[in-house]
């Protein structure tokens, strides 16, 4: 049995400024022409949404699901550094934009049937 090295990430939601301060954003994000920020390069709006909400859950699992988009801003297997980086994220973001995940590396492993 092989140890695994423990990672963590710190995710935060996408955001963008408009000139003196910050926005982030809450929706559902979308791939397609129109933007959500009111930049439109399109007459009509045929982007699509992104929603994966509840995506791999069992029907009767209770956890509140966050829609929309999040994005990682930084990665580490150290967790004296991810406690710094966090203290240092929220210097920047509210706390509600912020989220701390383990991550699970899914490995798979492929073996002769002989």
């Amino acid at each position: 049995m092989a140890l695994r090295q423990r990672e963590w990430s710190i995710l935060i939601r996408p955001y963008y400024d408009k000139k003196s301060y910050r926005i982030d954003y809450e929706g559902v994000p979308k791939a397609g022409i129109k933007s959500d920020l009111g930049d439109t390069l399109a007459k009509y709006d045929i982007a699509t949404p992104l929603k994966g909400v509840g995506e791999g859950m069992s029907p009767n699992d209770t956890l509140p699901i966050d829609e929309g988009g999040w994005v990682m801003w930084y990665k580490t297997t150290s967790f004296s550094k991810l406690r710094e980086k966090y203290k240092e994220c929220l210097g920047q973001v509210a706390k509600e934009m912020v989220r701390i995940v383990e991550i699970i590396p899914v490995d798979t492993m492929i073996t002769p049937i002989s």
